[in-house]
């Protein structure tokens, strides 16, 4: 099957999206979603390594909130 090539401008794009049913809207937000999600959620890595390196936590503060947490769940009878 040859391949056409079709040059179109954002807002061009646009127009053809809202001439879609909600269906295969839906169907081109979940492909977008797909071909995207490891660009979107490196930024959001990058976003916590962030904030890790502005409020940094010790080994301590990490075994104290493990330990309350368990005490928690054990307590409400979760294992």
């Amino acid at each position: 099957m040859p391949k056409i090539m079709i040059n179109l401008n954002a807002n061009e794009i646009s127009r053809v999206i809202d001439q879609l049913s909600q269906r295969e809207t839906t169907v081109l937000i979940r492909k977008l979603e797909k071909e995207t999600w490891a660009v979107r959620f490196n930024h959001l890595l990058e976003k916590v390594r962030l904030k890790a390196k502005d409020f940094p936590v010790s080994e301590e503060e990490i075994c104290y909130e493990v330990e309350k947490s368990r005490r928690k769940n054990y307590a409400q009878g979760s294992r």
